[in-house]
């Protein structure tokens, strides 16, 4: 009778537990999918839901490029619940559909995060001041391309590597976050594919003097790629080029012409992508009208890159 009132108890001591234990909303059944086969939802029911301890349990957390299908899916990934993982210093998500953003305010404990190919259009580092290491490119022939064009690190004065190799939209990266003097060996790897010149991206910095005059912190960085240094890499410019520069017919079955209003502006180069952000090619002449008529019907993505700074156009070949 007393082994019987034992198990009766521990039955719904261990019930309630269960009932009052906290959880974690999953609502993306592939997200919850990866976490199980990785050994982090410890129930192993596709249930939309994980133990929030099980998140907070992590330091290392790595998804996309798995063997499982439904890792590299086409369709969108939502990574509802990523801000669990409040403990995790180490976050790789590559080759994921993240068209819809990503929020990771929760991670504040994030010092490397690798987001290579994941379709961003723009990511938010703002709340995350720990942050050291930074892989947000892409990828040739993995799909999937991102097309970022600011990367803000204003709020994050210990990053030291930073790699955007073939983020071709990237025009702005802002590193003015007061500790620039405390960097002498950053690195910031930029576009580098061989055979093609990809327009000098904005880098705005803590010393504008020191940084033009090659001198410390300045004359041991690593910049691979073509950049140029200012104090102020603002919007300004980027709303003044759209304004003045106009892109027609849209959509289009052969050839778009692009107009400039204003003589200050000169356009130097026209990269077409895809509509992934994968790189087709470069029209380094006659940008007034440019040939499309052996693409594929589709939406493109046209990088206009002037003397002054980049803008992107979306245009739809019928």
């Amino acid at each position: 009778m007393r082994n019987i009132r034992f198990l009766f108890f521990t039955f719904f001591f261990m019930l309630a537990l269960s009932m009052f234990a906290q959880t974690t909303a999953i609502p993306d059944y592939k997200f919850e999918q990866s976490l199980i086969y990785l050994g982090i939802d410890s129930d192993g029911i596709l249930n939309g839901q994980i133990l929030t301890s099980d998140a907070e349990a992590q330091t290392v957390l790595h998804i996309g490029l798995g063997p499982l299908p439904y890792v590299n899916s086409f369709d969108p990934h939502d990574l509802t619940g990523l801000g669990a993982f409040k403990n995790v210093e180490f976050f790789t998500a590559v080759k994921l559909n993240l068209i819809n953003g990503i929020n990771i305010d929760g991670l504040t404990n994030l010092k490397i995060i690798n987001l290579n190919n994941t379709l961003l259009q723009s990511i938010d580092f703002s709340q995350n001041a720990l942050l050291e290491e930074i892989e947000i490119g892409n990828i040739p022939d993995m799909g999937s391309f991102s097309t970022i064009s600011n990367i803000d690190l204003s709020n994050n004065p210990n990053v030291n590597v930073l790699y955007c190799n073939g983020l071709y939209t990237l025009s702005r990266i802002n590193l003015n976050n007061g500790n620039n003097h405390n960097n002498p060996d950053m690195v910031i790897g930029l576009n580098i594919d061989v055979g093609n010149v990809f327009e000098p991206v904005c880098i705005q910095v803590d010393n504008i003097y020191a940084a033009q005059n090659n001198l410390a912190p300045y004359n041991t960085w690593t910049v691979i790629g073509n950049y140029f240094y200012s104090d102020n890499c603002t919007l300004n410019t980027e709303k003044f080029i759209a304004k003045n520069i106009h892109v027609y017919p849209n959509p289009t079955t052969d050839h778009i012409f692009i107009d400039v209003e204003d003589s200050k502006i000169t356009i130097k180069s026209v990269h077409i992508l895809d509509n992934t952000g994968k790189w087709i090619r470069t029209v380094e002449n006659d940008y007034k009208k440019i040939f499309m008529g052996d693409l594929s019907t589709g939406q493109y993505l046209l990088v206009i890159n002037s003397d002054i700074g980049s803008i992107s156009k979306k245009v739809l070949k019928k």
